[in-house]
């Protein structure tokens, strides 16, 4: 008889700890920790993948974010360098989509990488610049 009523007490307690109150779902939002972007790692892979291991972009010297442009030559001397891939008969016959990201390295440097447009969802890296906050070009 006590061990019957030892097992009721204890499936009472059992089935009064249960809370079918509604749950919920919202858990608190842990930060993502994203890498420092690094030259050589983000010149080895394509855009989408640098937006989700890097994070939140910053603004570029020249004030931008995140800029797509058609690159024609003659670009400003932040952009010079893109010259340097591709020819006169390309530059003609071809149009070259860039799409200009930036991320900040540490508080005094940033990285720029110029994308070129392969597709609707693929930019792959061409070049990139790494220069500190007061640099002037």
């Amino acid at each position: 008889m006590n061990k019957r009523i030892i097992v009721i007490i204890c499936v009472s307690i059992i089935f009064s700890s249960c809370d079918n109150s509604p749950k919920n779902d919202k858990l608190p939002t842990q930060q993502t920790r994203y890498e420092k972007p690094n030259k050589k790692q983000v010149m080895a892979m394509p855009l989408n993948e640098a937006l989700l291991r890097y994070g939140k972009t910053t603004e570029s010297y020249m004030g931008v974010r995140d800029d797509e442009f058609v690159f024609k030559g003659g670009e400003p001397e932040f952009r010079i360098e893109l010259n340097n891939f591709y020819t006169s008969e390309q530059l003609k016959n071809q149009i070259i989509i860039i799409k200009e990201i930036t991320w900040k390295i540490n508080c005094r440097k940033k990285i720029t990488v110029w994308y070129e447009k392969q597709n609707d969802t693929l930019y792959i890296p061409k070049h990139y610049c790494v220069y500190s906050n007061d640099m002037a070009f």
